[in-house]
């Protein structure tokens, strides 16, 4: 009888001592999400800010800090990609002198933050992708490179960063990572519909919160295109390295 009441009396803490470990996890997991938002956010506006190149066609500006909304994206999420890309880049505009591009940037690498991750996510159970890797990586080599040295617009060190990215892709996608096609095919997505949010914004709203900002919106909206589609490729020649050398380190750390 004496056992059997140990036994009893011994249960109920197992039970509890694992009640209160569940709510103890979950804390734990909100406030390093927490705390990996806060500073790559403050990160992408410092990147976004120090890093770029204005653009007078468009009063906007070239940057880099589609990078680390990449590889923000990949390495923890849809929701923290597009926390980290639409705040931190739209805080980046406020305190430059784009502020009027805030609305659209929030919107725009908001939803790019997210289909990276989220693409990613569904991508990574895709068969046909793990069946052909090596063919994908091999294509997405030569679509990256090729589209960046095509929109270099015969910029010579533009055309050779193609080259570089290009062979970036290969080597580092046949020889170190299997899935770095899913990666770039997620960059991809993500960079497209930033291409369109920032076309869409500023042929079609920016005037309509500033009467006049663009005697022809659709001219300064086309003329963009080509500029943020190198945007991304620049982000993807960033990402890349950056995911191949520390992704070991975020997945023992951030489970």
């Amino acid at each position: 009888m004496v056992k059997i009441m140990e036994i009893e009396n011994v249960q109920p803490n197992i039970a509890l001592k694992v009640e209160r470990d569940v709510p103890d996890n979950k804390r734990r997991t909100v406030i390093l999400n927490i705390a990996i938002m806060g500073i790559l956010t403050a990160l992408e506006t410092i990147l976004t800010t120090t890093v770029s190149i204005p653009i007078p066609a468009t009063t906007g500006y070239f940057n880099v800090g589609e990078g680390l909304i990449y590889f923000t994206a990949v390495l923890f999420g849809p929701y923290i990609g597009a926390f980290v890309g639409g705040v931190g880049a739209a805080f980046a505009d406020i305190l430059g002198p784009y502020a009027i591009f805030a609305p659209g940037t929030f919107i725009a690498k908001g939803a790019e933050g997210f289909i990276v991750g989220l693409v990613f996510k569904y991508l990574q159970s895709n068969e046909n992708l793990k069946n052909n890797w090596r063919i994908f990586t091999i294509i997405l080599g030569v679509v990256a490179g090729g589209l960046m040295a095509i929109f270099a617009d015969g910029v010579f060190p533009i055309i050779i960063l193609g080259v570089i990215l290009a062979v970036i892709i290969w080597i580092l996608g046949l020889t170190v990572q299997k899935n770095i096609s899913v990666k770039i095919l997620s960059m991809m997505a993500g960079g497209m519909a930033m291409v369109l949010g920032y076309f869409l914004y500023e042929s079609l709203i920016l005037n309509l919160i500033s009467p006049g900002y663009f005697s022809n919106p659709l001219n300064a909206a086309v003329i963009e295109i080509p500029l943020n589609i190198l945007q991304v490729l620049s982000g993807i020649f960033i990402a890349i390295p950056l995911i191949t050398a520390l992704e070991p380190v975020v997945k023992n750390y951030y489970k």
